[in-house]
Formats: C-alpha cells, structure tokens, sequence
C-alpha cells in the first residue's frame, strides 16, 4: 500500500469522523417522535384489549374492590378495625379480611366466611378468632352494627380502593 492511498484512507476517515451523526428526538424537538407511528396491527390490537378490559369490567359489581371497616368515632369507637377486599360478580360476592389492629400477625386475616345482600343491606360473617364469628350487619347507606365477642359496636363500611 503505498503513502497516496495511506493519505486517502486517512482523509476518508478524518471526514467520516466530522460528519455528525443522525441525531435523536430531543426534548426541544417535540414533534418528533423517538419510534414511527403505530401500525394499523398495533392500534388494532390495542383496541381489542382496551375492549376486552372494558366488557370484564362490565362483569364486576358495585361492591368490587377495597373497603375499610371502621369503628365509629361518635361513640367512642377504635378507628379503622377491618379491611375487606371484595369481588362482586353481581350473582354473588366473595372477599378477604384483615385485622387492622394486628398488623404483620399471620393469623390476622383470611377468608369472609359469608357475603350477603339482604333488601335492607349486606351482611359479612368472618372468623377472626377460632370459635369467635364476628358479624357485620350494614343498612344501604353501610353503616350498622359489628357483633362479636357478645357485644355490638356500632359500625360504618367506606371505599378505600377500587
């Protein structure tokens, strides 16, 4: 190889290295985008999940989701007592519970042993204890009465979570 093409090659080198790269969307450039547009498959495929996710939806019941049971303060009541988490499947309701005054003992939670919608309301039978049922008894507005341990606290039922 002789000093012409070393001179040549390195000069095509020298060029290449000056030439700025392509460069990427930036934050100043906001009507480029860093991908191309959606394909008509990709923005088909998001509408039959976007679908899909709205009929299951349609599935679930008023009571679906988080809810806390509380003590009522008006009478002297300890706060927040029980979290529920709820899935209302219209023809009937299935849940789990939490003592909320015994946080990270194992044997402080478990499964809502009855849910049922009566024309005046809901009632929630659990075990908290072995061999003590608790029971919640809720009017349409989810205040009631909490019973167990034989003594009746008066009680309100709110939302926390969908």
């Amino acid at each position: 190889m002789g000093p012409e093409a070393v001179r040549r090659g390195l000069a095509l080198l020298i060029a290449a290295l000056a030439t700025p790269a392509l460069a990427g969307p930036t934050v100043d450039a906001p009507g480029r985008l860093p991908e191309p547009p959606p394909s008509v498959p990709d923005l088909a495929y998001d509408s039959r999940l976007l679908s899909s996710a709205a009929a299951a939806e349609q599935f679930q019941g008023a009571l679906d989701g988080g809810w806390t049971l509380s003590a009522d303060a008006a009478v002297g009541g300890q706060g927040d007592l029980y979290a529920f988490q709820l899935v209302d499947k219209r023809d009937h309701i299935e849940g789990a519970w939490r003592d909320l005054r015994r946080p990270g003992d194992p044997a402080a939670s478990g499964f809502v042993d009855q849910l049922q919608r009566t024309p005046e309301g809901l009632v929630i039978r659990f075990t908290p204890a072995p061999g003590r049922p608790t029971t919640v008894v809720l009017r349409a507005d989810l205040r009631g009465e909490l019973t167990g341990d034989g003594r009746a606290v008066p009680v309100t039922l709110r939302r926390t979570a969908p």
